[in-house]
């Protein structure tokens, strides 16, 4: 009850050969590579770089846009990029390059996140799209003093103000607990 279903092969039809002629380009023996498209990828930027403008600034100008920034941040609700703008203002290494010092690698990596939106402002404010900024730690330790209660305050702001003990022997204040 199986029935063969025969199948009929097409028939060839033979095609008559053209020759072919010879390659004109060279061939190509390089590979295609990650690091080769980047390089290229990165000199079309800096070539980009070079054809926007780089108009002159004065550092007292870049200061401004600074806290200008810091405040736009704050509002944006950044406490933390906010906190370190109005810390430090940057340093000059050379005509577009700034250090910009941070207290540890927490801000330096809460920083570069938004780094990028910061490089964009000061760029289009000033008029000038070298300018690049460098994130770094501070070296400096932190002198400031810390104060574990009411006693130790009252006795550094006394040793920087005498005044203070006559005002609370005065007023008969109790500061020793």
């Amino acid at each position: 009850m199986i029935k063969k279903i025969e199948s009929k092969k097409p028939k060839k039809t033979e095609v008559p050969l053209i020759p072919k002629s010879k390659p004109i380009g060279k061939k190509q023996t390089g590979h295609l590579s990650i690091i080769g498209l980047l390089e290229k990828e990165l000199e079309k930027k800096n070539k980009k770089l070079e054809e926007l403008p780089k108009d002159p600034y004065t550092e007292e100008q870049l200061n401004m846009l600074w806290r200008k920034y810091a405040f736009v941040i704050k509002e944006k609700g950044l406490e933390t990029f906010y906190n370190a703008l109005i810390k430090r203002f940057p340093k000059k290494i050379n005509d577009f390059n700034y250090q910009f010092e941070l207290d540890n690698k927490i801000q330096v990596e809460y920083i570069r996140l938004h780094l990028d939106e910061f490089h964009q402002y000061l760029r289009k404010e000033l008029n000038n799209y070298s300018i690049i900024i460098e994130l770094i730690i501070s070296d400096a330790i932190d002198t400031s003093p810390k104060y574990l209660n009411s006693k130790e305050k009252y006795d550094v702001l006394s040793g920087k103000n005498p005044n203070l003990i006559y005002l609370k022997n005065s007023l008969d204040l109790d500061i020793e607990y």
